[in-house]
Order: C-alpha cells, then structure tokens, then sequence
C-alpha cells in the first residue's frame, strides 16, 4: 500500500509538472520583458534601411512611404525629427515643393535660428516661382551668416532669374569682394553680359 500511494503521489506530481511546463512554456512570448520594444525598434530600423534605400535609389515616394512607417512605429517616437526632415527632403527631391515646404515651416517652428531650414525654404519658394519671397529669405539669411558664400551665389541667381540685374551686379560685387578665391566666380560671370564683368 506505501509503495501504491508512492507510485500515485509520483503520478499525480508528473501530471501537474508536466501541466505547470506546457502551461509556462505556451505564456512565455507574454512574459518576457521588453519583447514587443525590442521587435518594435527592429522593425523600425528596418523600415529606416528600406527607405533610405529608395532614397539612394530616388524613388522618393517609397522613401516617403518608409520613413513615414518608420515614424508611426511605437519606436518611431524616438527618432525625434530627423526622419520628419528626412521626408522633406524626399519631397523636395522629388520636386513636390508645397509638401516640402510644409514640413520645413513645421521644423523651423521648432528650431527658429536653424540656417539650414531657412536656406531649404528659400530654395523652395525660389523653385516655385515666388521669387519675391526667395530674395527676401536670402537677403535675410546673407544678414544672419555673410560668411556663408552659397548663399550669396543663390541670392545673385534669384536676382537675375527675377531680372534684377543691377541689384545682382551689386550683390556680385559683394560676392567677390568677400570671397575672392572662391572658383565659382568665374562661373558666376558667364550668367552676366561681357561688359558687366569687366
């Protein structure tokens, strides 16, 4: 009879630590810490490679596509707003300037002193036509940064392409007086009649 109820007690506890096994074994996908983030932020930079990718490619659109689903993954909220420029910049690459412009307008809300979104905006509304917008952005930005020379070549280009041409001589001027090494002069001279440069 000892060895009966031994034998029954070993049955019974098999059962039940075969059942506590399969039981723990099929919960354990739940129950590991940091699962779901840890795919979640693979996923994500997988969408990253996959656009930046079509971006090398210039397919813009998918690059878009991608880097959007890249910032609507539950990591994406950590990427701060380099992908969101990263879109711009597809956008513009692409040529579709007002969608562009936008998220530009939206990144210099936030970072009003950010030169490199000012000059983006104003090589944008240079590309679509509003020139009088594009001289009054360079004009500014030449004020902020007159070390900066491919401002100066853009505002001379806006100028002329706005038919302003005495104005851009005077900017040419400026231009070569800041930035009498630069190669670009010489090329910047053949956008004007010969007797101008001389």
């Amino acid at each position: 009879m000892r060895i009966r109820n031994k034998l029954t007690f070993l049955l019974y506890f098999t059962i039940f630590a075969l059942l506590f096994l399969f039981f723990s074994c099929s919960t354990v996908d739940k129950v590991i810490p940091g699962k779901d983030e840890a795919v979640d932020k693979s996923v994500t930079a997988e969408y990253l490679k996959i656009a930046e990718a079509y971006e090398k490619l210039k397919d813009y659109p998918k690059a878009i596509y991608y880097y959007e689903e890249a910032m609507n993954s539950k990591a994406g909220s950590e990427l701060g707003d380099s992908v969101y420029y990263n879109i711009g910049r597809c956008y513009a690459l692409a040529k579709d300037w007002n969608h562009a412009a936008e998220i530009y307008k939206n990144l210099l809300a936030k970072d009003p002193d950010n030169t490199n979104l000012k000059s983006s905006l104003a090589y944008i509304s240079a590309m679509k036509g509003d020139l009088k917008a594009a001289e009054e952005q360079y004009s500014s930005l030449i004020e902020e940064n007159p070390t900066d020379s491919s401002l100066q070549k853009n505002y001379i280009s806006v100028l002329l392409a706005d038919g302003k041409k005495e104005l851009a001589i005077k900017q040419f001027a400026v231009y070569k007086e800041r930035f009498p090494d630069d190669k670009a002069i010489l090329e910047i001279e053949k956008l004007f009649e010969p007797s101008v440069t001389e």
